[in-house]
């Protein structure tokens, strides 16, 4: 197995982490207008995205490594940026810091995912791990959509996230 050096893994992150701040602005504008869109959008992007890994995992190329990484963080941006507004939008203001902390708990939680896929390598290669982590998300996509259409929301209740 090739070793990507320590250089491209830090682009890697560079160029997730910055599709993710860049995505967060359209994300603001998106939920703004349209109850649980970005969180739709951003949930696209990460099965899209989690799909791409696995094809760039299949055939070791870290040319669609970089696309999976823009994916991902694209997605990531739009999803941490619509379930804080969620979080605000549902939280009476005395639970609103601890609803808050719970998000960003739950949410860290996930960076734990790339151990865990490290630790099944022996039942499954990675390609095949990370399709099954894009069933999970398109799974998590289909309840959101379906769900959508439920959510109202009032002008005081589309403020931004600070």
């Amino acid at each position: 197995m090739r070793t990507i050096p320590a250089a491209t893994a830090a682009l890697l992150t560079a160029v997730t982490l910055g599709c993710g701040f860049l995505a967060q602005s359209a994300a603001r504008t998106i939920d703004a207008r349209s109850a649980l869109a970005a969180t739709r959008i951003g949930l696209v992007l990460v099965v899209v995205g989690t799909v791409v890994a696995a094809a760039g995992a299949a055939g070791r190329s870290v040319p669609v490594a970089f696309g999976a990484a823009a994916l991902l963080g694209a997605g990531y941006g739009f999803v941490l940026l619509s379930g804080l507004q969620e979080v605000q939008r549902i939280a009476a203001p005395e639970h609103l810091a601890g609803l808050t902390a719970v998000f960003y708990s739950l949410t860290y939680a996930g960076f734990l995912l790339p151990m865990l896929l490290s630790a099944l390598t022996g039942a499954a290669g990675y390609p095949v791990l990370l399709l099954v982590v894009a069933g999970v998300q398109a799974v998590c996509l289909g309840l959101v959509w379906a769900g959508a259409h439920r959510v109202r929301r009032s002008p005081r209740e589309r403020t931004a996230v600070p």
